[in-house]
C-alpha cells in the first residue's frame, strides 16, 4: 500500500484497458485503480472529466450531472478540488486543454460534499 498515487493520465479518447467496473473511461478506471494502491491520490484530468470546474472561473462549481458523477456516486469516490491550472495554460507545448488538477482520499472516512452558496453567488463547498 502506498501514501500517495499521482497520476496524469493520457488525454483524449483513450480506452480502458481494465473495465473490472464498467467505466470506459481511463481516467476513471485509473482513479479506481489507485484507489486499491494508495491512500490519497492527486489526479491532473481535462476538465471535462472532472466533477467540478474550478480553473479559469473566479470560484468552484459543482456539477450535478455528467459521467463523472455517475462515477462518483457508483464508487463512493469524491473528487476534491486542487489548484486553478488555467494560468499555466500558455505552456503546453501542442495544444493547451483546460485542466482540473483532482485531489482524493481514499483511506478512512470518505468526506462527502455540501454546497452552500455565498453573498457573491459563488458555491463554497463544506466537507463534513
Amino acid at each position: 500500500m502506498f501514501d500517495w498515487a499521482i497520476v496524469s493520465p493520457l488525454f483524449g479518447k483513450v480506452a480502458a484497458s481494465s473495465d473490472r467496473r464498467g467505466f470506459k473511461s481511463f481516467e476513471f478506471a485509473a482513479i479506481d485503480i489507485a484507489s486499491e494502491i494508495a491512500d490519497n491520490d492527486v489526479f491532473i484530468l481535462p476538465q471535462g472529466s472532472a466533477s467540478f470546474r474550478y480553473s479559469g472561473r473566479p470560484c468552484v462549481e459543482r456539477l450535478t450531472l455528467g459521467t463523472c458523477i455517475g462515477f462518483e456516486q457508483r464508487t463512493g469516490l469524491f473528487m476534491d478540488c486542487g489548484i486553478d491550472t488555467s494560468i499555466y495554460r500558455g505552456q503546453w507545448r501542442d495544444v493547451a486543454p483546460l485542466c482540473e488538477i483532482v485531489t482524493m482520499k481514499f483511506s478512512g472516512w470518505l468526506r462527502r460534499p455540501r454546497a452552500q452558496a455565498s453573498a457573491d453567488g459563488c458555491v463554497r463547498l463544506v466537507l463534513f
